[in-house]
């Protein structure tokens, strides 16, 4: 008996089928050769005549370049050069939960780069803002708060974990109102092994339905008494194949979400606690682009023009044993096969030769070629500079020109996702009764001017200040207006410090060069650089 796929939590939207393949593509890459070496079947094609055992060894005959990993990790990295920056006064509550946001141990500060990872690697990820619930019959007071661990929570769920999801306009605003969230768990078998499965948090706005009703407790029956008034609740699904080969869909668990202390406690939430971070353009729900695509095409084609030049290098590397005629016939008039290897011997027939033949392989330049050419490609594309082409007397602007167009890329994913974090912030002050007035915010570092001065000039001025000299504030304002010190830093005062610096350096090369001429005087040797008279 089928099951309505319709009425499962893992029926994912057309949005989603329609992005999989992208989110994928970027997924294995950054998973590196191993993970692109198990799925060469999806990415290198297999030609008609190939065997399945050359065509493995041609799609794993060569490693992946990390291009994509690298140029995101450098993102990353000028994204998060400096720690977040926190606005004054964060409640107490909210600071002391930054130090686990999870509740797993991670600091609010790295949960918030590795979710922005997830952002740039997808286009779009998303964070539940929840709390933990009480122990069941227990009465929650300020006094055992601590004692239950009852707190805020924040969780990551990449683009590939959010399946499906449903909207309306309500306040004349576009809001979710369904998301299916997949996640893994972990289950025992036996005494020590572990095993995992997969279950589904589908968050809802609207009033519970009949089938999570049996699992709520007494917040279940009042809401569903509530008439027309739209409330936040959840309920974690598991799929389960039945001997007839339908597919039933049992509950788990199902609660509602109510603000946890403060002057609302109680009250229910009229907005699913999820934060969503777009960083790349987006004009729908949980749909992006992802920023990095084009670079992981190319890297894609990197792999494939590399698994081809190094399988046929090896083929070119090894002379190829020829044979012209026949080989000799036993007395049973049977040919013997043809072997391979030193001290086998082979018996001819007639005019019969055999030689060792090399490929020339002279069309393995194009190949070559073409992974230089996507090598320099996925440079210009990536945002570490990576294998940049030379562009002659141009080679500075044009560098500048890529820097500000890189810049605005960067800037896109930290508006993005720091536009979530902050909202994720704001959810996390609802679940204490913290006016959204009051909630705390974070600052991404945007301060992107990496240092553009060429390496030639750097070492030109330095030059000019040491032989002809050049005032040193010529080369701390050059520095200055081109990233290599910071915006902050006061020339005159680091210039005085330099030249204070270089003074005592000077003296103490002095003193140092007294003593070397008293020292060789006491022993009435010549002073290096004097001349002694001769008569």
């Amino acid at each position: 008996m089928a099951t309505d796929p319709s009425n499962l939590p893992s029926t994912p939207r057309a949005e989603y089928t329609a992005y999989r393949p992208q989110v994928e593509l970027v997924r294995r890459l950054l998973g590196g050769t191993p993970m692109m070496h198990a799925f060469y079947q999806v990415y290198i094609e297999k030609w008609k005549a190939e065997t399945p055992e050359s065509y493995a060894k041609r799609a794993k005959a060569s490693k992946v370049y990390g291009m994509l990993s690298r140029s995101l990790s450098a993102s990353i990295g000028m994204l998060f050069a400096k720690p977040p920056e926190r606005s004054p006064d964060w409640p107490a509550r909210i600071d002391a939960d930054w130090e686990s946001i999870d509740g797993r141990g991670t600091h609010g500060d790295v949960f918030a780069k590795r979710y922005t990872r997830d952002g740039l690697a997808d286009g779009v990820a998303v964070i539940l803002v929840d709390h933990t619930p009480p122990p069941k019959g227990v009465e929650v007071s300020a006094a055992n708060e601590a004692e239950y661990n009852l707190r805020v929570i924040w969780s990551r769920y990449a683009r590939l974990d959010i399946p499906s999801w449903d909207e309306d306009t309500i306040n004349n605003r576009r809001v979710p109102t369904r998301v299916n969230l997949r996640e893994s768990r972990a289950v025992r078998t036996g005494a020590f092994g572990v095993t995992t499965k997969t279950v589904y948090r589908v968050l809802h706005l609207g009033t519970p339905s009949i089938r999570a009703l049996a699992t709520l407790e007494d917040g279940g029956a009042l809401a569903l008494r509530t008439s027309g008034q739209a409330i936040a609740w959840w309920e974690v699904l598991e799929e389960v194949k039945e001997p007839n080969g339908a597919v039933s869909v049992i509950v788990l668990e199902a609660g509602v979400f109510r603000i946890a202390s403060g002057p609302t406690a109680g009250e229910f939430w009229d907005e699913i606690p999820i934060a969503i971070g777009y960083a790349g353009d987006t004009d729908a729900l949980l749909v992006a682009q992802i920023p990095l695509l084009d670079l992981a095409y190319c890297n894609l084609e990197h792999w494939r023009i590399a698994s081809n030049l190094n399988h046929y290098s090896d083929l070119c590397a090894f002379p190829q044993r020829v044979l012209k005629g026949n080989l000799a016939a036993d007395e049973n008039g049977v040919r013997p096969g043809y072997g391979f290897g030193p001290g086998v011997l082979t018996h001819l027939e007639g005019d019969a030769e055999v030689s060792w033949d090399e490929l020339k392989g002279t069309s393995l330049d194009k190949l070559r070629d073409g992974l230089h050419e996507t090598k320099d490609e996925g440079g210009e594309l990536g945002a570490s500079f990576l294998s940049k082409k030379t562009r002659g007397v141009e080679a500075a602007e044009a560098k500048r020109i890529d820097s500000v167009a890189e810049n605005a890329t960067i800037q896109t994913v930290g508006i993005g996702t720091g536009d979530a974090l902050n909202e994720a912030l704001r959810l996390h002050a609802k679940w204490y009764g913290i006016p959204k007035e009051q909630a705390p915010t974070l600052t991404l570092n945007s301060d992107f001017e990496m240092a553009t001065m060429d390496p030639g000039l750097l070492t030109a001025l330095v030059t000019a200040c040491k032989e002809v000299g050049l005032p040193i504030e010529i080369l701390l304002d050059q520095m200055k207006s081109r990233g290599l010190i910071g915006k902050d830093v006061d020339l005159d005062e680091l210039a005085a410090e330099m030249m204070a610096n270089a003074a005592a350096a000077e003296a103490e090369a002095e003193r140092q060069r007294e003593m070397q001429v008293e020292a060789l005087q006491a022993r009435q040797a010549p002073v290096p650089g004097k001349w002694e008279a001769k008569p």
